[in-house]
């Protein structure tokens, strides 16, 4: 009932969109958008499954709870999230940059302008999601910027619409719609993704991790592009001047609205999501004409202070129309240009900084755990007790470094270290199931088999899609000779994901063992 909520929706205001795409922009651009949408989905959602599942053996960087359908690795639900997202941040921007007569049509600007449409969609949609419990993220959402959703979802919202935007654009609404470079942009997408193939050299090279890489890289060369005009050209996005009604659209945004309150309000009962809606609703009076920006402005300095003065979203859509109000004014100034360039490098040096001082952190505090131990284990428990009060200090309080640093020192032997390091993690956030999961696998290596049971059982209460935790449970089981029970966890595996053969496997194993018996 949950999915059909989001799903069915959905399934109906594409049906609008598309209407109004064909009435309003034409048969053409219509016809392109939505396929190229489509097809963009479903190689995007099965590439990112074949990276992270087939190839490196991971888990999917989100898990659906009920999956309506299909299309071999990819959710259709997620892709009708993308079309719906895409098309609604497509028409917000060109109603917002409307008051700005100079830049109507530019592509670089309406790009921009898109993605931060999309990052605000993403974040009610992750709202919702978070709170209903549509799908599950096996990374991190505890963070200072978002209310319950991760950051990096956020980023990649916002890497859809510059890894779509971009090209169809290019393709499809200007002069250049007959050049291979520009049909040869729709490989930047992937990419993005076969970054991640090259996780360890990266990681090894900067302080972070390649997807993290991209996004900002995606976020600072969007941002200079929009705010200086450089490579920009004129996108004709509207062939038919007399298409339909704008309230439709309205219409759609007010049914997505209607969604996300019941969602984290009506199913997940959590009001505090949702400020994850103000984004949008500052994108929307915005593109209203009648209501003045210092109207605008009062609203979201009110909602900044509501969401506590953080570093948040929340008023993003707003900063960003001033600065493009300022690139239709100065842009011809060469000092805007500078200025502009040296903002966005700055930002990106900022971030570099701090994860290079964040990685020296949990280095240090690493070594001071490491010498605790060494300590204690030679019996001096005096200088056992300073590192680890060195340690302490130099506690991260990061849900990821706490996980980062639990692989770390599980690969050098600490095992009962890496232990405390992953359920440090999980008191920031105890519903990360993977956490959990990482947890039960080194209590299993611990020798401490009940707390492993408890462990990935919770794994699995918390995403009851997710594969590995069962059969991870199913193997745990079977080692201590519980054959039956260890067998409704592999064919529950089986259920949620018939292709992979761990779990058939574990069958198997329990057939032989019958048989021998």
């Amino acid at each position: 009932m949950k999915t059909l909520l989001l799903f069915v929706p959905s399934a109906v205001a594409i049906a609008v969109l598309m209407w109004h795409a064909w009435s309003y922009r034409g048969r053409r651009i219509a016809l392109s958008f939505f396929i190229s949408a489509f097809l963009f989905g479903v190689v995007r959602g099965n590439v990112i499954h074949w990276i992270t599942v087939e190839s490196q053996g991971g888990v999917m960087p989100y898990v659906f709870t009920q999956p309506v359908v299909q299309i071999f690795s990819a959710s259709l639900q997620a892709i009708i999230g993308w079309i719906f997202a895409l098309y609604v941040s497509w028409w917000l921007a060109e109603r917002v940059l409307a008051r700005i007569p100079a830049l109507k049509g530019d592509l670089m600007a309406t790009v921009g302008m898109a993605c931060v449409g999309m990052a605000a969609v993403g974040y009610g949609v992750e709202g919702g999601a978070a709170a209903a419990g549509w799908w599950l993220w096996s990374i991190p959402t505890y963070n200072r910027f978002f209310v319950g959703v991760p950051t990096v979802g956020i980023a990649e919202w916002f890497a859809v619409g510059f890894e779509f935007f971009i090209p169809y654009f290019l393709a499809f609404c200007t002069p250049y719609r007959r050049r291979v470079w520009a049909h040869a942009l729709w490989g930047v997408f992937l990419f993005h993704m076969f970054l991640h193939l090259l996780s360890d050299p990266i990681s090894r090279a900067v302080p972070t991790q390649p997807f993290v890489l991209w996004h900002w890289l995606s976020i600072l060369t969007l941002g200079v592009l929009a705010l200086t005009g450089a490579g920009s050209t004129t996108v004709e996005t509207a062939e038919n001047k007399h298409g339909p009604r704008h309230e439709l659209m309205w219409v759609c945004i007010g049914l997505f609205t209607a969604v996300m309150v019941i969602a984290q309000v009506g199913i997940g009962g959590r009001p505090d999501i949702l400020i994850s809606l103000i984004p949008l609703g500052l994108l929307c009076l915005m593109a209203l004409p009648k209501v003045s920006m210092p109207y605008i402005l009062a609203s979201a300095v009110i909602a900044w202070i509501a969401e506590g003065f953080g570093a948040g979203f929340v008023a993003a859509p707003v900063a960003a129309v001033l600065f493009l109000q300022g690139r239709a004014q100065w842009s011809r100034q060469w000092l805007f240009r500078v200025g502009v360039v040296a903002l966005f490098v700055g930002i990106g040096w900022g971030v570099y900084r701090s994860g290079v001082a964040l990685s020296r952190q949990c280095e240090a505090y690493m070594m001071h755990l490491e010498r605790a131990a060494r300590h204690a284990g030679n019996g001096r428990m005096d200088i056992a007790a300073r590192e680890q009060a060195a340690a302490d200090a130099l506690a991260p309080g990061d849900v990821e470094a706490y996980l980062q640093i639990g692989y770390a020192l599980d690969r050098r032997g600490f095992l009962g270290l890496a232990i405390a390091q992953f359920r440090k993690a999980l008191d920031l956030e105890p519903t990360l199931f993977t956490a959990h999961f990482d947890l039960g696998m080194a209590l299993e290596r611990f020798r401490d088999t009940a707390g492993a049971e408890a462990a990935l059982r919770r794994s699995i209460e918390l995403a009851p899609r997710f594969y590995d935790g069962h059969v991870r449970l199913g193997m745990l089981l079977l080692n201590q000779g519980r054959a039956d029970s260890a067998q409704v966890y592999f064919e529950r595996a089986i259920q949620i994901d018939p292709t992979h053969p761990d779990a058939r496997r574990g069958l198997l194993r329990i057939r032989d063992n019958a048989h021998k018996e």
